[in-house]
């Protein structure tokens, strides 16, 4: 059936099923979302949300719930900056062009209501999303994307000059987001699949379930071509919705560290002197401390966080579990955590590296992130070296 450009339809079992295609900053797309929806007076409206995202999409108050307190102790810190700086980058282009980012997706909600279409929010939730993503990149590309975060973006001539509204609708062509996902995969082969080609099973079955004869999915544009051609794909949602278990790598690697400093330290002992033993003491603690103390300072932490971690650092680095980023994280909370203000502000303070350390609460997240990465380092180089004076 022809329709609108940006609307599929999809005749499945004998009931009608209709995709439409968006963009998160795009007024056009909220325009076509709620005629549509108006027209068709569907049974179902399906949107590409998961409760987490809805939740903050009709609350403005949703700042408030942001705990950096929990994420440190979870361990989600990277994946909680994550979040924010999309979410941040996605207002500023939707301040630049006057649509605020998510339009699209409220106008759904609002037109569902008004015709009294039920609403089923179709996307799986977007920490399940991050945590399987990050999971699937190598050590390498885990550094690379959080290095260069534009890396599906470079050079490509949809990207080049100035944003404008026809920009954004250029983007919702099926090729033009074929073409840049095609270059994501091959800038992060590992991310792809997560992100987008299991997000693409998992709305397309929540719309195959849809209550009604006839059912709107609003999703994203890049999503519309996976789903269609996934149609008839059987789909295991709770398969989805679990982390998968980590390899035998990812289990051994966090204990193979502090396992061969201990024993390094085992043999220094009772195989040579015991100057050469201080000496081995000297060079993990030197390595440990001073790299880790470092990274702290880069993360303009206070004084005494960066005392408690030349202090620890040599310790927490024998304990599996990346627990000197967790230590520091939550020391330096305990000297001043983050305000009301702060909270409101950390989508405007994330985009800017002024802001990043004026604001506490991406300043404290800093602070966590930098020293767990500053001691996974000390503790390379200071078993390199023990192994050395070893050898």
């Amino acid at each position: 059936m022809s329709g609108p450009s940006n609307v599929t339809r999809i005749d499945h079992e004998g009931r009608e099923l209709y995709l439409i295609g968006t963009a998160h900053i795009s007024q056009q797309s909220v325009e076509e979302v709620r005629s549509t929806i108006l027209s068709l007076r569907p049974d179902t409206v399906c949107v590409e949300l998961d409760t987490t995202r809805h939740a903050g999409l009709i609350d403005d108050s949703a700042w408030r719930r942001l705990d950096i307190e929990k994420a440190i102790r979870e361990r989600r810190v990277v994946f909680l900056l994550a979040g924010l700086a999309l979410s941040a980058y996605q207002k500023k282009m939707g301040d630049k062009l006057g649509v605020r980012p998510g339009a699209e997706l409220l106008s759904a909600l609002h037109a569902a209501k008004e015709v009294g279409a039920e609403v089923v929010l179709a996307d799986r939730d977007v920490q399940i999303t991050l945590k399987r993503a990050w999971r699937g990149l190598s050590a390498r590309e885990k550094a690379q994307l959080l290095g260069v975060v534009s890396v599906p973006f470079n050079n490509n001539p949809e990207f080049d000059g100035e944003l404008t509204a026809e920009r954004v609708e250029q983007l919702k062509n099926n090729k033009t987001m074929s073409d840049l996902l095609t270059e994501m995969a091959s800038a992060f082969p590992g991310i792809k699949r997560p992100l987008i080609d299991e997000r693409d099973l998992y709305l397309i079955s929540k719309l195959r379930e849809a209550a009604g004869q006839r059912v709107v999915g609003v999703v994203g544009a890049g999503h519309v071509p996976g789903m269609v051609a996934n149609l008839n794909t059987p789909v295991d949602r709770k398969e989805l919705e679990t982390l998968p278990p980590p390899t035998v790598r990812q289990r051994v690697l966090p204990f193979l560290i502090p396992s061969v400093m201990l024993l390094a330290l085992a043999t220094g002992y009772f195989g040579h002197s015991l100057p050469f033993f201080l000496h081995l003491l000297y060079a993990w603690a030197l390595s440990t401390s001073s790299l880790a103390f470092l990274s702290t300072l880069v993360a303009r932490a206070k004084p005494l966080t960066l005392l408690g971690v030349v202090v620890f650092a040599p310790f927490l680095a024998l304990v599996p579990g990346k627990q000197l980023g967790r230590f520091a994280g939550l020391l330096e909370l305990r000297q001043g955590g983050p305000t009301d203000a702060d909270k409101r502000a950390v989508r405007d303070d994330i985009l800017s590296f002024r802001g990043l350390y004026a604001n506490r609460f991406t300043r404290i997240a800093l602070v966590s992130v930098l020293t767990s990465v500053g001691g996974t380092l000390g503790s390379w180089v200071g078993a390199g070296w023990v192994l050395m004076s070893l050898l």
